[in-house]
């Protein structure tokens, strides 16, 4: 949400309580910088990733 404020976020879950727990947690910016975090490492990861992918 925090690279792409337009996006969608679908949860999947037979239990109704399990989707709204992560619509609420989705909505609380504490978690914004270990997001930020998680997305640039994988970013950075994302071209071993590619390689990996074309050599197997």
């Amino acid at each position: 949400m925090l690279c792409n404020p337009h996006s969608i976020i679908l949860f999947s879950s037979k239990q109704p309580s399990n989707i709204t727990k992560n619509a609420r947690l989705a909505d609380i910016s504490d978690f914004d910088k270990q997001a930020l975090r998680f997305y640039e490492a994988v970013q950075a990861e994302q071209p071993v990733i590619l390689l990996s992918e074309t050599t197997t």
